[in-house]
């Protein structure tokens, strides 16, 4: 399909078992920032390596476009508080109960 050729940033997430989230230690999160057919730009603001906080923004897409988020595969449906095609807000949102 069309929009497997445009540009992409993923990104994998670990906990780190030294801070104070609530999330378990063997979580692993990615997110794929997907630009449109438009604007075909993404912005990282993180690098390979750096540490994010909780409601950090990590990038930005010129004009918008598509975030998809990969959940660890232990985590139970119902802890997800979003629904497909919800509309989310960056460092506002929350997508998933901790636990």
């Amino acid at each position: 399909k069309e929009s497997d050729r445009n540009e992409r940033v993923r990104i994998v997430c670990t906990v780190d078992p030294s801070g104070e989230s609530k999330v378990k230690t063997s979580d692993e999160w990615e997110i794929v920032l997907i630009a449109g057919a438009l604007a075909r730009r993404i912005k990282p603001y993180i690098k390979v390596g750096d540490r994010i906080e909780k409601g950090e923004r990590i990038g930005h897409i010129e004009f918008g476009s598509r975030v998809d988020v990969i959940f660890p595969a232990e985590r139970r449906i119902e802890d997800v508080l979003v629904k497909m095609g919800d509309r989310v807000r960056a460092g506002e949102s929350i997508l998933m109960e901790s636990g």
